[in-house]
């Protein structure tokens, strides 16, 4: 599996439209991993391995193909030499919806949320950043008050 959001796309569409449970869909899945995302999966408890949900979650956390390393992979990318600025804008486009999608951000008010949170966080030292973003919070308010909180703690 080389594009493993992709797959999990096109994996969920098929089980979508033949209706399988959660309990099939993961049968599935453990049947087609191979190396990192069978350990992943091995590794969930029994509960956690009939979740679809959760094993999603922790084969692309085990990849780091979380909302961060989509942010990066969008942030990140230049226009090539080679290619039209029609292209690059295409280009564009995957890296962010990824990393809305993996954000849960499904409306306007949301990815207000996360733009601001992302512009807050970078102009922070990269400890504080961190520290923020360990948090994984979806609110520029509550980073704020986390943020806060850190400085007052960390004065002393």
């Amino acid at each position: 599996m080389t594009d493993l959001d992709s797959f999990f796309g096109l994996f969920k569409r098929v089980a979508d439209a033949q209706g399988w449970p959660d309990t099939d869909r993961t049968l599935m899945l453990q049947c087609v991993f191979r190396g990192k995302a069978q350990r992943v999966y091995s590794a969930l408890s029994m509960e956690d391995s009939r979740d679809y949900e959760k094993v999603k979650s922790a084969v692309l956390k085990a990849y780091s193909l979380v909302p961060e390393a989509y942010r990066q992979r969008f942030r990140n990318l230049k226009k090539r030499f080679d290619q039209t600025h029609v292209e690059f804008a295409q280009e564009l486009k995957l890296p962010c919806q990824r990393w809305c999608s993996a954000s849960y951000v499904q409306g306007c008010d949301e990815l207000f949320n996360l733009m601001v949170l992302e512009q807050f966080t970078s102009t922070l030292s990269v400890q504080l950043a961190t520290y923020i973003s360990e948090h994984d919070l979806s609110n520029v308010s509550e980073a704020a008050v986390l943020a806060d909180d850190y400085e007052l703690i960390h004065k002393a």
